[in-house]
């Protein structure tokens, strides 16, 4: 991003001022440069994660990693879709960003892309969010900060490696997903009509049946604690009434889900919801995306959801 004369961010040329600005990635890797779109990172759709995700399929055969320069705002969401976009993935893809823009003497985004670059290069075949030195799973991690250059945390699941005078890996990091020489299979495609519903104790019923209305295909329930609701105002009712598949996860920052665990937990249970687990909501937008983009349903979309496929929950 650059400032205009009034001091407002905008997307600008990336590409052609890296190798410029920062010589010594050419001392870390032989890197190529390309660049798929210059957009505000909150303009971002889910047919730009698929756009990110195919760049990545059509060129895994001829690099060790890739390194995807991205805007914070909406990081955590596309380096969750690629995840479950990309679920055979055997290479690196490290998503990084700044929250100074480079230009700026006091930016982050060098050491950023000087670490991201040296993750790429190393055998971590995860795609990950590497910001203030810190690796963390790409499925697992939120932005917790607009001013910290921690501007990113991991809740539920350790960092995969940190990088100071040495790099400390995580055992923790999966193995490859895929074979060498296997196919990669395509990116699935994504449901886009899926909507977030962050219940408060002012819900009403009469907004969870407007997603009827709306077309709603999938609805990711944000509930209270570990996943409770309120027990006699009709919304696991009015839940089940919408004949679409809900995923439950909760508000708090960490700390898993269980429905089996309250009263208003169980009636969302009967109501034939999806525990959610320990996912972030980010995973579990896209994760949803991705399962009803891949034309799941019933018993094999609650499979699917409570399966960890990237590394984003915690096995039941």
């Amino acid at each position: 991003m650059s400032p205009d004369p009034a001091g407002v961010l905008h997307p600008s040329e990336f590409a052609g001022r890296l190798r410029e600005r920062l010589p010594e990635l050419a001392t870390l890797a032989r890197i190529d440069i390309g660049s798929l779109m210059a957009k505000d990172s909150s303009d971002l759709t889910p047919a730009d994660w698929r756009t990110i995700a195919f760049a990545i399929q059509d060129r895994e055969a001829d690099y060790d990693g890739f390194v995807v320069v991205h805007g914070t705002d909406t990081m955590a969401y596309s380096a969750s879709a690629v995840a479950f976009l990309l679920p055979a993935l055997s290479k690196p893809v490290v998503f990084t960003g700044s929250q100074r823009p480079l230009e700026e003497p006091r930016s982050d985004a060098r050491i950023n892309l000087v670490d991201a670059v040296t993750v790429a290069a190393m055998a971590i075949p995860e795609v990950a969010v590497c910001m203030n030195s810190v690796l963390l799973r790409g499925a697992r991690c939120r932005k917790r900060s607009t001013t910290a250059y921690t501007a990113f945390e991991s809740p539920n699941f350790p960092p995969l490696a940190r990088l100071g005078v040495t790099i400390d890996r995580s055992p923790e990091i999966l193995p490859p997903r895929r074979a060498p020489g296997d196919p990669v299979p395509p990116p699935y495609p994504l449901e886009a009509k899926v909507c977030v519903l962050f219940l408060t104790p002012a819900t009403r019923v009469v907004e969870i049946e407007a997603h009827g209305r709306l077309g709603t295909r999938g609805l990711l329930l944000l509930a209270f604690g570990s996943g409770n609701v309120p027990v006699g105002r009709g919304v696991a009712e009015a839940l089940r009434a919408l004949d679409v598949p809900v995923v439950v996860l909760s508000q708090c920052f960490e700390g898993p889900v269980d429905l089996a665990l309250y009263p208003g937990g169980r009636t969302l249970l009967e109501a034939g919801a999806i525990d959610g687990g320990d996912m972030t909501r980010e995973a579990g937008l896209t994760k949803l995306m991705v399962g009803l983009g891949r034309g799941l349903a019933g018993e094999a979309l609650r499979r699917y959801i409570e399966e960890s496929v990237a590394g984003e929950r915690t096995s039941r």
